[in-house]
């Protein structure tokens, strides 16, 4: 191996011994060793930038795939909460039916007996307080009558001298006539 790069050695030394040759041989180089830099340095970028892309994928993906597991996990505790619920509204509803058949039964007794209880008070009431009511409304009408009377009197009066002074002959204080 050292006899190879000896020998490689010795042969570049033996090319650029010309200056013109050392240059454009440098110049060479030089571009290959940027250019490939460059390209290593684009790669290792689009590798990364590929790798991120990829990652935001992959977790959104991952959270996607969680909440669709959620969701229907959660919609089988729905249905099997539902069927509890029902199947206790079914037993309850046979229990209780005779119970709120009789409570409804006993209800509209109760009402019953309370409404023949206010009629019952609201007839005593009633001929306790009408002889009171008769009198208040015999009075009443008599204050109305004499009201209406006096409204009657003071109307024609109004009238009377509304008539007396109409018939007067009306005279403008700036007429001629009045002067």
């Amino acid at each position: 191996m050292k006899e190879a790069l000896g020998r490689l050695i010795e042969l570049v030394y033996a090319a650029t011994k010309t200056a013109k040759v050392r240059k454009r041989l440098m110049g060479i180089v030089a571009a290959l060793v940027i250019l490939q830099l460059y390209f290593v340095r684009e790669l290792i970028a689009a590798e990364l930038l590929f790798g991120i892309g990829f990652s935001v994928i992959l977790v959104l993906a991952g959270i996607l795939y969680l909440v669709g597991a959620i969701a229907e996990q959660g919609w089988d505790l729905t249905e099997a909460g539902a069927r509890v619920i029902a199947r206790s509204a079914r037993r309850s509803y046979s229990k209780l039916s005779p119970v709120i058949g009789a409570l409804a039964e006993r209800g509209w007794d109760l009402t019953e007996a309370g409404a023949r209880v206010i009629a019952r008070s609201a007839r005593r009431s009633y001929n306790k307080l009408s002889p009171i009511i008769g009198a208040l409304t015999v009075q009443g009408w008599e204050l109305a009558e004499a009201r209406t009377r006096a409204f009657a009197r003071s109307a024609r009066r109004g009238y009377n001298k509304l008539e007396e002074v109409s018939k007067r002959q009306f005279r403008h204080p700036r007429s001629e006539s009045a002067r």
